[in-house]
C-alpha cells in the first residue's frame, strides 16, 4: 500500500453539511453509521476527492455549493495533515481568462517573430483586449462566473465543465482565424497549427477541463493517473454490464470470479463462468439475468482485490441476508489476509450485526456513529468494537428512526 493512501486522520471544515469534524481512521475496518442526511456518504466522497480529484474520471459536480457549506466560500479536506482546499473566487475566474489572453498574445508574438513593429503589437494587443472583454461580458450574462477552485500545496486549478471548455476553445479558434485574415502577412499558419496553438494555450493555463473524452483527445491526459477509491451503491445498477465489460477487457478476472463464487457459495450448482455466461446444473445463463445481490457481491469482491484503500457506500443494498453473511467474511478476509483499509458507510443492520459477530478481530474494527446535535451540527462518536456491541440496541433504534 502506498503511504499516501493510508488514512490515519480526516478533518473536514465547511465541507458540504459539515461545519467541522475530525475522524480517527487508524483501524483496518471502519464502519460509519447514522441516519439519512448525517453525512456518511459525504465523508467517503471527501476521501475519494482528496486522492482522486485529478483523476480523468472524477465525477465533479460543477455547482461549487455542492462541496462548500451554505454561507461560506471555502472548504477544506485534511488527510494526515495535508490539505485540499476548495473555494469559489469570482475574481479569480476573470483573472484566469486574462492570463489566457496574455498567453495568446505571447504565442502571436512568437508566430509574428520579427515582422511586428511596436505599432502592430499595440494594435493586436488592443484587438485582443476588446475581444476578451466581449467574451467576459457574454459569460457573465450566462452565469459562468462562479467556478470551483481546487488547491493542494502551491498547485491551484480551476475546475470547469466540458461545455465551457468547448466554448472557450471555439472562441480562441475563431479569434485566431480573424487575426489570420486581418494580418495575413504576419500569421500565415495552417489549421493544424492553429489547433496546436489553442491546445497549448489551454494546457498552459490553470483551467482543468473535467471530461474524460475531451481531456484524452485534446490534452493527452494519462487515463491511469490516480485511480478512484469510492464505490457507491448506485454503481451497482450497472453491475451486469460492468462485469461483462471487465471480463472482456481482463479475461483473467474470470479466474478470480470463479474462485469468489466457489469460496463464498454464491450460486447453487455452480460449474464455471465465461465472459457473458455462468454454467450451473441447470445449464447456461447470462450474467445479466442473475440477481442484483449476486452481481453486487461479485463486482465488489473483484474490485476490492485491486485496491488497497476501499471506500464502500451502502455495499449491501441489494444483498439477501445470506449474502451479507458471506460478504462480512469477505471483508474480514480483506483486512486480515491482504492488509487493506476499508471504510464503509451504511445503515444496514444485517451488515452491522454480522460484523459484530467477529469479536476475534475486535482490534481491527471500529465504528463511527454520526448524529445531529441540538445546534443542527453533525458530530462523530467513535466507538471501539466492544463499545459498539454494548450500544448496539440503542444504535439499532436510532437507525430505525425510533
Amino acid at each position: 500500500m502506498k503511504k499516501s493512501t493510508k488514512i490515519r486522520e480526516l478533518k473536514l471544515i465547511n465541507f458540504k453539511r459539515f461545519k467541522e469534524i475530525e475522524l480517527n481512521l487508524n483501524k483496518p475496518l471502519t464502519i460509519i453509521v447514522g441516519r439519512n442526511n448525517t453525512g456518511k456518504t459525504s465523508i467517503l466522497e471527501s476521501i475519494d476527492m482528496f486522492f482522486s480529484y485529478n483523476s480523468y474520471n472524477y465525477p465533479f459536480n460543477f455547482d461549487p455549493t455542492y462541496y462548500i457549506r451554505t454561507g461560506f466560500k471555502k472548504s477544506k479536506i485534511i488527510v494526515n495533515g495535508e490539505t485540499l482546499e476548495l473555494f469559489v473566487d469570482d475574481g479569480a475566474f476573470l483573472s484566469e481568462l486574462m492570463s489566457i489572453k496574455e498567453l495568446l498574445f505571447n504565442n502571436l508574438l512568437k508566430i509574428g517573430k520579427n515582422k511586428m513593429n511596436d505599432v502592430l503589437k499595440r494594435e493586436i494587443e488592443t484587438y485582443l483586449s476588446d475581444y476578451f472583454e466581449n467574451l467576459i461580458e457574454n459569460l457573465m450574462k450566462e452565469n459562468y462566473g462562479k467556478h470551483l477552485f481546487v488547491k493542494r500545496g502551491d498547485k491551484e486549478e480551476l475546475i470547469i465543465p466540458l461545455h465551457f471548455a468547448i466554448k472557450l476553445e471555439k472562441f480562441i479558434g475563431r479569434l485566431l482565424v480573424k487575426l489570420k485574415r486581418r494580418y495575413e502577412d504576419l500569421f500565415n499558419i495552417t489549421p493544424i497549427e492553429l489547433r496546436k496553438i489553442v491546445s497549448t494555450i489551454l494546457k498552459s493555463s490553470n483551467l482543468k477541463f473535467k471530461d474524460p473524452i475531451y481531456e484524452l483527445i485534446n490534452f493527452g491526459i494519462n487515463k491511469k493517473v490516480n485511480e478512484r477509491y469510492l464505490i457507491k451503491h448506485c454503481d451497482t445498477l450497472r453491475e451486469s454490464s460492468q462485469l461483462e465489460e471487465l471480463f472482456e477487457r481482463h479475461p483473467k478476472k474470470m479466474d478470480l470470479a470463479d474462485k469468489i463464487i466457489k469460496k463464498y457459495n454464491l450460486i447453487e450448482g455452480y460449474k464455471k463462468i465465461t465472459e457473458n455466461y455462468i454454467e450451473t446444473d441447470l445449464g447456461y445463463q447470462k450474467i445479466s439475468y442473475f440477481g442484483d445481490g449476486f452481481k453486487q457481491f461479485l463486482y465488489l469482491a473483484i474490485v476490492m482485490e485491486e485496491k488497497d484503500l476501499v471506500l464502500l457506500d451502502e455495499p449491501t443494498s441489494f444483498m439477501h441476508p445470506s449474502y451479507i453473511v458471506e460478504f462480512t467474511k469477505l471483508l474480514i478476509n480483506q483486512i486480515k489476509e491482504k492488509n487493506k483499509q476499508i471504510i464503509i458507510a451504511t445503515h444496514d443492520l444485517d451488515l452491522i450485526d454480522n460484523i459484530l459477530y467477529f469479536e476475534k478481530f475486535k482490534d481491527m474494527i471500529q465504528f463511527i456513529r454520526l448524529v445531529i446535535n441540538d445546534e443542527n451540527e453533525i458530530i462523530a462518536k467513535h466507538m471501539s468494537f466492544l463499545e459498539a456491541k454494548e450500544e448496539y440496541e440503542e444504535m439499532k433504534l436510532d437507525l430505525r428512526g425510533l
